[in-house]
């Protein structure tokens, strides 16, 4: 499963990213523009809503777990850096791989 998430962690960095370079080419950097499509239809208000939701999911369950295992501080605070500078798709695979790190060090520990 370690490979599974760290393949889904690039994926999901880079097919986000493919489309906002995609609108940046399209529009330059223009926030005012990217917000006002983001909450223009209904639609994408609803997508954009359990992006938040999702992200908010995330941090709780990245900081409990992560502690709860023992996972390093630094660890914890890339996956919520990732989550801010990736989104929610390249986090969450993020953790799960640092999480499966982790499980194989205390299993080889014991």
């Amino acid at each position: 499963m370690k490979i599974f998430y760290f393949i889904a962690a690039i994926i999901g960095l880079c097919v986000p990213y493919w489309d906002i370079f995609g609108f940046i080419s399209a529009h330059g950097i223009n926030l005012s523009l990217a917000v006002e499509h983001l909450y223009k239809e209904r639609i994408t208000t609803a997508f954009v809503n359990d992006f938040f939701l999702t992200a908010l999911v995330i941090l709780a369950f990245t900081a409990h777990e992560g502690w709860r295992i023992g996972l390093k501080t630094s660890s914890i605070l890339a996956c919520v850096a990732a989550l801010f500078l990736g989104g929610a798709s390249f986090a969450l695979p993020l953790f799960l791989f640092l999480r499966e790190i982790e499980r194989e060090k205390h299993l080889k520990a014991s």
